[in-house]
């Protein structure tokens, strides 16, 4: 089954939910909501039904989405088939401009040979020369 990402944005910051309002709102299932109940979503429980305030909710699936995010570090591609950063196979990557400050590197990966792809700013060349050898529409004179 495909996990569904939740979206916070669609939480009215001053409303209250119910756990089957909460549910249609942010597209979770209701199991779902509970179990964010018990890991520390904050909700009124004193009375029937469960009540939770809205800026509770958007600050816990806030920090919830910041937790799972692991930055790539410079030097290093997201290889999707094997899941893991790796640096570019022979320490060789192209730069496809996009626009006049950003553009693609792409390269392919050491572990599987798949392709490896990221966008980077053009002022961060430079530090990415010091990593792999840059080919493509770049020259070097930035």
């Amino acid at each position: 089954m495909r996990r569904r990402r939740i979206s916070s944005r669609r939480v009215k910051l001053h409303r209250s939910y119910t756990v089957e309002e909460l549910s249609d709102v942010t597209g979770a299932t209701e199991p779902t909501v509970r179990n964010w109940l018990r890991r520390g979503l904050p909700a009124l429980t004193s009375r029937r039904p469960t009540l939770i305030l809205g800026r509770d909710v958007r600050a816990f699936l806030d920090v919830e989405a910041n937790r799972r995010k692991r930055p790539t570090p410079i030097g290093k591609f997201f290889c999707f088939r094997c899941k893991e950063c790796h640096p570019p196979a022979l320490g060789i990557a192209d730069y496809l401009p996009l626009g006049p400050s950003h553009g693609r590197l792409v390269a392919i990966c050491e572990c599987c040979e798949g392709t490896l792809s990221r966008i980077v700013s053009v002022r961060d060349l430079p530090t990415w020369r010091a990593f792999c050898e840059i080919g493509g529409g770049f020259d070097g004179s930035d």
